[in-house]
């Protein structure tokens, strides 16, 4: 398979990416702007800029073009916290303080539109945006201490907080250092002091660098910064400890099953999102150095775990259902590539050496498509514009501007359609797979039949994973449940009232919210888990484990069956998150249900004519939705899935 790329020193000569656009001012003509530098930045009129300005790299800039004059305003002119971006368009509303130096991440909003050259940018050089700038990045600088910044309170100095002010001054600086419009010289210089003394801490400091094995997506933000440092700075000395950090924590960064740490275990948010920016800011800069096959080589196995997790739904719609039980931090069920292109940047990393990577993205077709809407809704609606909603989150996010000098590339149909038959799960029916955690022992289970793909979790969950963060918490037991016809069946949800598992009557959780160790059984066999990967030879997988003092259950996987036995002394719930096109798709029988698919029946019948409660959440999942089945039991339950073909 064949992806082109584009070359870093071609792309910098030229100002352009697969994604985004940037060409390097031309110098500034002094009075070519109006205004004093204390006067309001003016709104820009988009009535004297013309919607085909913008490529179709571009075509996310207009909303950011209407309302940037309200980030910039926004900036402290006086005392106190003189410079402090007092708008709450990127954080949590209620984090907007002075003391948080997340929200100066900001300052790349503003260092952006005041060096970015194009037809559709009025506030090029202007002065009344430069002394608002060099006012934040004054404030900035003051904000530091031996190196570190606060996010959550006055002097509460967090790894967070100081390792993604490298990440996003770094491009900072970059879109400062490489042409025209300049600011003052000497803040230039104390704001390059600051970045490299913030790096110099992170690459050092033992508290953040302990906490970072912890929270990777934090840590690596240093890495993305530090190398943006040093394309700009050369300084032998830091590369030195950079290149010697990045190669000897990172195997603490990583899980050696592929993962990358997030409160000690894996998350889906995390990892697709805040560590993959780091990533392809990192690899952007790599290009062509020693680094540059360490960081793809991570990104390799990262997919590949990846692909292990996340099923695609049959059907021209695509998407992916995640193993998302065992996510340790944020909630994300799904990678709903297929639904949405959005044309922007991707978070996987589409390369040579990374072809499974394919699988998951839109396709340069995709992407056309919605440039060819996207452009066409512009010029109808312009000069309107989205407002802008003030108090979200990501109303007016800096990850907008971070990496428009970072290369994307999204895959041909034919390269998608390549990757999605490698697969594991659609390249053979027949496999069983063990990945175990070197750190928290977290035993991953894949187990594919000709009819159908199951993936079990069981061991240890992150320590961190307290009840404290319910929504937080992980979930063991099934996770995901799939056949090629149906898609997701069954997907293991992290809540008490919809996770896979066994309730005893009285009890706040299900038995899998705990620990547990099974027994598997390959024949008669046991096996025994071993940290790293490894295949399991052998058709049929029992999985035996204990739900507290003499009660059992079983899990046993066949070619065309998977059956589940419950020995519990005493009144018990059995919960199953089923996923369907609607309730029309889920049938009752006399002792059982029936999920029906236009190709497929899957029927999940148990012993005894037991009452079921099926609920309907208000949960849709890869354009699904979430049923919780809840069968009533005492002392004993056997219950199976059943797999069929529809004949066509």
């Amino acid at each position: 398979m064949t992806i082109h790329v584009i070359e870093r020193r071609s792309f910098l000569l030229s100002g352009m990416a697969l994604g985004s656009s940037f060409l390097l001012p031309p110098p500034l003509v002094l009075g070519q702007s109006n205004g004093s530098p204390v006067d309001p930045l003016p709104p820009a009129d988009l009535t004297k800029i013309a919607p085909e300005s913008f490529t179709d790299e571009e075509l996310d800039l207009p909303f950011f073009v209407a309302h940037f004059h309200r980030v910039a305003n926004s900036v402290r002119r006086e005392e106190p916290a003189k410079g402090f971006i007092d708008i709450a368009v990127w954080r949590n509303k209620r984090d907007n303080m002075p003391y948080n130096a997340r929200i100066m991440e900001s300052i790349l909003s503003l260092a952006f539109f005041y060096t970015v050259d194009r037809p559709w940018n009025p506030f090029l050089g202007d002065p009344r945006l430069r002394s608002r700038l060099e006012a934040a990045l004054s404030f900035w600088c003051d904000s530091s201490k031996n190196g570190q910044f606060s996010e959550y309170g006055e002097g509460r100095y967090n790894l967070a907080a100081t390792a993604f002010a490298t990440k996003f001054m770094g491009e900072s600086l970059t879109l400062l250092s490489v042409g025209k419009p300049k600011i003052d010289e000497k803040l230039f210089e104390r704001v390059r002091q600051t970045q490299r003394k913030t790096i110099e801490t992170v690459l050092t400091d033992k508290r953040l660098i302990e906490h970072g094995k912890s929270y990777s997506n934090q840590y690596t933000n240093v890495f993305a910064g530090g190398l943006a440092y040093l394309d700009q700075f050369p300084d032998e000395a830091l590369r030195k400890r950079l290149t010697g950090m990045i190669r000897s924590l990172s195997p603490d960064l990583q899980s050696p099953v592929g993962f990358f740490y997030e409160r000690n275990g894996a998350d889906w948010s995390y990892n697709l999102g805040t560590h993959h920016s780091n990533l392809r800011m990192c690899l952007f800069y790599a290009q062509g150095t020693e680094l540059e096959e360490f960081f793809l080589e991570e990104e390799r196995r990262f997919i590949e775990w990846f692909a292990y997790n996340a099923v695609r739904e049959p059907g021209p719609r695509g998407g992916y259902v995640l193993n998302h039980q065992i996510a340790t931090r944020q909630i994300l069920r799904s990678w709903q590539e297929h639904f949405a292109p959005t044309g922007g940047t991707s978070s996987l990393i589409l390369l040579p050496s990374t072809p499974l990577a394919a699988a998951f993205l839109d396709t340069a077709e995709e992407v056309a498509a919605w440039r060819t809407r996207t452009r066409a809704a512009l010029k109808r609606n312009w000069p309107r514009v989205e407002p802008l909603r003030v108090g979200e989150f990501t109303a007016f996010s800096p990850y907008n501007f971070l990496h428009r000098r970072h290369p994307a590339a999204h895959p041909t149909a034919a390269q998608k359609n390549e990757a999605i038959g490698q697969l594991p799960y659609i390249k053979t029916d027949r496999f069983t797979q063990q990945r175990v955690d070197s750190r928290v022992r977290t035993c991953f289970t894949f187990i594919r039949r000709p009819s159908y793909y199951l993936i079990f979790n069981s061991g240890e969950r992150s320590p961190q994973s307290t009840r404290s963060y319910q929504s937080r918490l992980q979930y063991l037991g099934i996770g995901l449940l799939w056949t090629p016809q149906y898609g997701s069946l069954l997907q293991g949800q992290r809540d008490a009232e919809q996770a896979w598992g066994t309730r005893p009557d009285g009890a706040s959780n299900v038995f899998e919210s705990e620990n547990f160790s099974p027994r598997f059984y390959v024949g008669q066999q046991e096996i025994q888990p071993q940290e790293g990967i490894r295949d399991l030879k052998g058709d049929r997988l029992r999985i035996v484990y204990d739900c507290g003092r003499d009660n059992s259950k079983t899990v046993d996987g066949q070619d065309h069956r998977i059956d589940v036995s419950i020995v519990f002394r005493g009144k018990f719930t059995e919960y199953l998150p089923l996923l369907a096109p609607s309730e029309h798709s889920i049938k009752r029988s006399n002792a059982g249900l029936v999920l029906t698919e236009s190709t497929a029946n899957i029927r999940i019948e148990w012993n005894d004519a037991v009452p079921c409660d099926l609920e309907k959440t208000n949960i849709n999942v890869g354009g699904k939705q979430l049923f919780i089945a809840k069968i009533h039991a005492e002392n004993r339950l056997n219950y199976s899935f059943l797999f069929e073909k529809r004949p066509s």
